[in-house]
């Protein structure tokens, strides 16, 4: 189990040419907190092993409001907002073991899962400067699929001198998006 979170502040300038150029500036800030928890269950066979699991996220989206500056009625107004998302991903990895001996350990491993979000979108509620503050704001939304297929390879070799490489690649498939990563972890004692 892991918990996270972060906290950023921006200071930013729109451009805007309605009547008149102008610049609207502002100093949002937004921050997050993310709760994770993983159990999986280690299957071996000479070799060969398989490791079903479960990841589940609970994360809490905050956006502090922003009130916009310099584009006199044209700017907009960002009201406080937080939004909870949770996430579970049931998963199952297969791999074989090519060495684990006193010399070293070196190991491939497939993995593939499917995640479930609790929402399909991100809220922003806006408003532009002057509205009533009585009306109901615009809800500006990012959309997010529900369901998202999970695609993973690997391989990790690591030496007893304290060596160690992992090269992994990973996938996220949703309804239009692909999300692919790949990356190279060298370790080395010194």
């Amino acid at each position: 189990m892991s918990l996270s979170g972060g906290w950023q502040w921006l200071e930013t300038q729109r451009q805007l040419n309605v009547f008149q150029p102008g610049v609207g500036q502002s100093s949002p800030e937004t921050g997050y907190v993310q709760l994770e928890a993983h159990a999986a269950r280690m299957f071996t066979h000479g070799a060969m092993f398989l490791r079903p699991a479960l990841n589940a996220t609970y994360t809490a989206l905050h956006h502090a409001g922003l009130t916009e500056t310099g584009l006199d009625g044209l700017g907009v107004e960002v009201l406080q907002e937080t939004q909870y998302i949770g996430s579970v991903t049931p998963e199952l990895a297969v791999g074989v073991t090519m060495q684990d001996d006193a010399r070293g350990y070196a190991a491939a491993t497939f993995t593939v899962g499917q995640g479930f979000r609790s929402d399909d979108q991100l809220v922003l509620p806006m408003r532009l400067l002057g509205a009533n503050p009585a009306a109901d704001p615009a809800l500006i939304a990012t959309a997010l699929d529900r369901q998202a297929l999970h695609l993973g390879a690997g391989l990790r070799v690591a030496r007893a001198s304290g060596l160690e490489v992992r090269v992994g690649y990973t996938a996220e498939l949703r309804d239009g998006v692909h999300n692919h990563t790949a990356g190279i972890n060298l370790k080395m004692p010194f």
